[in-house]
């Protein structure tokens, strides 16, 4: 389970909890499921929509410059760990 699975669980176990469900006469509650299909929606729609913006890697470091290859070093990592989390990068 990534982080952001985890996020999603303890949102749906706040919006059980938290929200009060309004069941109409027939004993269907319609608001109930019209309601999470609301939140379904949502949250679909903000993973969707998440993207971040990584700074640009050092051009062309010489080889003894162990802190621009620790850079992009770093922002290559952090791509990787961000796209197995569904997350967009923007410019790529």
């Amino acid at each position: 389970m990534d982080k952001l699975d985890d996020v999603r669980a303890v949102f749906e176990k706040l919006y059980k909890e938290q929200t009060v469900f309004i069941e109409n006469t027939h004993g269907y509650d319609s608001q109930k499921f019209s309601l999470w299909a609301g939140f379904q929606l949502g949250w679909q729609a903000s993973r969707e929509s998440l993207e971040v913006e990584l700074p640009t890697k050092e051009p062309n470091p010489s080889q003894n410059n162990s802190y621009a290859f620790g850079y992009n070093r770093a922002i290559t990592e952090a791509t990787e760990l961000l796209n197995r989390q569904g997350v967009k990068i923007k410019n790529e």
